[in-house]
């Protein structure tokens, strides 16, 4: 063998050992990496069996990691295998999830409870006491983890893993372990982990959806449109209130009670096409598209005909809240509509 082919083992060896020493931080593996280095270079002087050899008395990179892990302080008996590790990291969001789903899925039910049940004191202590159950439920699916034993829970059951408690430890085995010291574990079938699981993402989905009703129905356009009703009940109403001014204006020649419904802004600029209609007798008009320009306001524009010809106006219809109150503490309201501005040829003020 070549010298290169040499260093390529030492080489490749340092890089394996330098992933194994990553837990140290960069700095102190790269000062034992050097070490280790410049002691196989010595070894092996340019030969390749030699460097082979003296890599081979290092032992492993994982070995040698593990004996300078267990020289401050921490022993690899102490640890957990890979096949532990990867496990506990599915058994621990599962059981997460059973542990959490009740008191998530009862926390709004119990709060109507505790501050819209009657009488107040009752119906306080009965959803505190709803919740506090909740959570006494997730402190008890969690318990395996804190004690060990047998009973296993439905993630511990789904990864196959179990808790052993011993005099001053616990320690997180694979189940399979134990039945082969002849040890007991839980006769829990994997069907009670995957209908435990499968009901805590039903009961958490559920609460999901609920939460994003909630939170639509609360959003602006959402709480516009249950008070104005939809665009096309908007529409019709807009289109009614001013259909209902001309209606009258050329039918009587006037609107009866119709300035109820226009802004003081737009009131002058209404009593001129009122006027005009009674000047110069009103006889038809027509109602171009309505258009909606702005959340709650809407555009009609109208084409008047009268004696003498014809007038191009445009309102501006907004929408206003009306309340009305009820017996002690409610209330109800509805949406109605108001002439918010008048546009049009002889509708401006005059000089």
């Amino acid at each position: 063998m070549s010298e290169r082919t040499a260093a390529g083992l030492i080489d490749r060896y340092i890089a394996r050992l330098k992933v194994e020493l990553d837990f140290l931080g960069t700095a102190e593996a790269d000062d034992l990496a050097s070490e280790i280095r410049s002691l196989l270079n010595e070894a092996a002087d340019g030969d390749a069996d030699a460097a082979a050899a003296a890599i081979a008395k290092f032992g492993e990179p994982a070995q040698l990691a593990a004996g300078i892990l267990a020289e401050r302080g921490v022993p690899a008996s102490e640890g957990m295998s890979t096949a532990e590790w990867w496990r506990m990291g599915v058994a621990v969001p599962l059981d997460i999830l059973v542990g959490l789903a009740v008191p998530a899925a009862v926390a709004v039910p119990a709060y109507s409870i505790a501050v819209n049940g009657e009488p107040r004191a009752w119906s306080a202590a009965l959803g505190i006491g709803v919740f506090a159950c909740a959570i006494a439920w997730a402190w008890y699916v969690w318990k395996p983890w804190r004690t060990g034993g047998p009973r296993r829970t439905a993630g511990m059951t789904l990864t196959g893993l179990a808790v052993v408690r011993a005099p001053g430890f616990r320690r997180v085995v694979r189940s399979k372990d134990l039945e082969a010291l002849g040890l007991r574990t839980s006769r829990t079938s994997a069907a009670f982990g995957v209908l435990a699981v499968a009901v805590a993402m039903i009961m958490v989905s559920a609460l999901g959806y609920e939460t994003y009703l909630m939170l639509k129905s609360q959003a602006p356009l959402s709480v516009f449109e249950q008070t104005a009703g939809s665009e096309a009940e908007q529409r019709q109403q807009v289109t009614q209130a001013v259909t209902q001014i001309y209606d009258s204006l050329v039918t009587f020649g006037v609107d009866v009670d119709g300035d109820i419904f226009v802004n003081p802004i737009a009131l002058p600029a209404y009593q001129r096409v009122v006027t005009r209609a009674k000047d110069e007798k009103l006889t038809a008009y027509k109602l171009g598209e309505v258009t909606n320009i702005s959340l709650g306001a809407w555009s009609v524009p109208v084409t008047e005909t009268t004696s003498r010809g014809t007038h191009e106006v445009v309102f501006t219809v907004t929408l206003r809240i009306v309340f009305q109150p009820g017996s002690e503490n409610t209330y109800s309201y509805g949406p109605d509509w108001e002439i918010y501005e008048i546009a049009g040829e002889g509708l401006e003020p005059r000089p």
